[in-house]
């Protein structure tokens, strides 16, 4: 999913930024016709949509992950990922087309730089398409928050349960799931302070009938850097480079009880002694378990080499 994400941003980048460039090259003269605005425009809502919904399906993933391990399992993962990266792109896809049907009416807006419906007029095909948009991107992004507050609540209480068991597997096991929710939470929350005020913007321009074109091209602006900051969040925040981050300044600082508790959780000496750890334990119990069958069958032995000279 995050490979699926990676694709749509660059083919965002590609798409939209050169036409962008020719419009500003010709001194805010919008180029290529009709054609190319809806071609812009469909790239637009693609891109936000389909990035919305992989976040959405990535935080649901998790959740179940994390908050049912066992009926996780249990899924064909690989086969299912397929079918709902497709259903996510044909979704996405269709609801593009819909200015380009009717339902919408794609536009040039302010300062003539991009191409979006028009969600300034109050026509009942315009409102539709401003209303269903933005309010299924802020439903999604609310679900995406509420998932991911949950399975990171859900990880904390097990953190605490292990650590009173002492359970070296699950905890290593737990050091994964912290590293995927860092990573799911800061590309939630890039998007979310990215988009959410333009869709805001469109909803505000429906209900009050007040336009500002300045500020909505500042959000679209803020919006179009999501697709910017996507591949430095890919880069940053992978498992490696937090390991190098959080080793880097615990050499450099004295520490708490706290923040050594975060660098062992993030250094990957302690990922790997927990399976030291768990594998001495397992080596441990064996070997307590094969002298006690020893000991068992030497004291049956004795008995009866006891029994044998009585007789």
């Amino acid at each position: 999913m995050i490979t699926t994400l990676s694709i749509v941003d660059l083919t965002g980048i590609l798409f939209l930024s050169p036409i962008v460039i020719a419009v500003y090259t010709n001194e805010m003269n919008w180029v290529g016709g009709k054609g190319l605005c809806h071609f812009f425009s469909f790239m637009l809502i693609f891109s936000s949509m389909c990035t919305c919904l992989i976040i959405a399906a990535m935080a649901l993933d998790r959740y179940v992950a994390i908050v049912h391990p066992i009926k996780y399992r249990t899924i064909p993962k690989d086969r299912l990922v397929k079918f709902v990266i497709a259903g996510i792109l044909l979704f996405s896809a269709f609801v593009s087309c819909f200015p380009i049907m009717g339902i919408g009416h794609n536009v040039v807006h302010f300062p003539g730089s991009w191409c979006f419906p028009n969600f300034y007029d109050s026509f009942i095909d315009c409102s539709i398409f401003a209303y269903f948009y933005s309010i299924t991107i802020l439903l999604l992004v609310i679900m995406t928050a509420t998932l991911n507050i949950w399975a990171l609540a859900k990880l904390i209480v097990g953190k605490r349960s292990n650590v009173r068991r002492g359970s070296n597997t699950a905890r290593s096991k737990r050091h994964i799931d912290v590293y995927i929710m860092i990573l799911l939470i800061v590309i939630f929350v890039v998007f979310a302070v990215c988009w959410s005020p333009f869709v805001v913007r469109i909803i505000i321009s429906q209900i009050t009938g007040r336009h500002d074109k300045m500020v909505d091209l500042v959000t679209l602006r803020i919006a179009s850097f999501n697709q910017i900051l996507d591949p430095w969040v890919y880069l940053l925040f992978r498992r490696e480079s937090l390991r190098r981050l959080v080793g880097q300044i615990s050499k450099r600082l004295p520490m708490s009880s706290k923040e050594r508790f975060f660098a062992q959780l993030f250094s990957a000496s302690s990922f790997h002694n927990t399976h030291i750890e768990a594998e001495e334990s397992s080596d441990k119990n064996s070997v307590e378990v094969g002298q006690k069958s020893l000991n068992s069958s030497d004291s049956k032995t004795s008995m009866k080499t006891l029994e044998i000279t009585e007789l």
